[in-house]
């Protein structure tokens, strides 16, 4: 079970398996691309039992008691969010058999550096924008690079910095930011 359809890369992810957490097995991950497999490290693969204070459970994804899989994501494994079957295998057989069952979904990797680049493309363009749009009635080259300094960007109706003004800006920007990054 996950939360989303999308999973992030270059941090710790938390898969739930609707079976009892049970000491001593172990699991295994492996992504599928296609045309070509990755297996996790076994350090990349971590087990803990669901709490009521886990996301998963508070989502009513999980049961309390049942197993949560944390998988820790490179970055290398995603580019453009591209659709993998992720696979779970838990193991609690003897060595050199089967695994005991395979669990497996159908996800989209989450790029985090590509993210942070689009979002920062995002942020640059939107302020060229309103810089655009705020520039005196001057047509020219030179009035749109002035327009470019935040002090003009942020100028009240006497042509002088504000404060307040600079600081909206800049919130709505962030706010801006951290929404595209979040649906990246």
């Amino acid at each position: 079970m996950l939360a989303t359809n999308f999973l992030p890369t270059n941090q710790r992810v938390d898969v739930g398996v609707r079976a009892p957490f049970v000491d001593g097995v172990r699991y295994f991950a492996g992504i599928d691309y296609g045309d070509e497999t990755y297996l996790f490290k076994r350090q990349d693969v971590l087990t803990h039992r669901a709490t009521e204070s886990d996301p998963l459970v508070k989502q009513h994804l999980l049961e309390p008691d049942q197993t949560i899989v944390t998988l820790n994501m490179g970055d290398d494994l995603a580019w453009f969010w591209s659709r993998v079957d992720l696979y779970l295998y838990t193991c609690n057989s003897p060595v050199g058999q089967s695994p005991w069952r395979v669990s497996s979904i159908s996800v989209r990797l989450s790029p985090y550096w590509f993210s942070i680049g689009a979002v920062l493309v995002e942020v640059l363009v939107l302020y060229i924008w309103i810089a655009f749009a705020l520039r005196k009635k001057d047509h020219t080259l030179g009035s749109f690079l002035r327009a470019l300094n935040p002090a003009q960007v942020s100028a009240g109706s006497d042509g002088k910095g504000s404060l307040s003004t600079f600081q909206t800006l800049a919130f709505s920007l962030a706010v801006a930011a951290l929404i595209t990054l979040l649906l990246l």
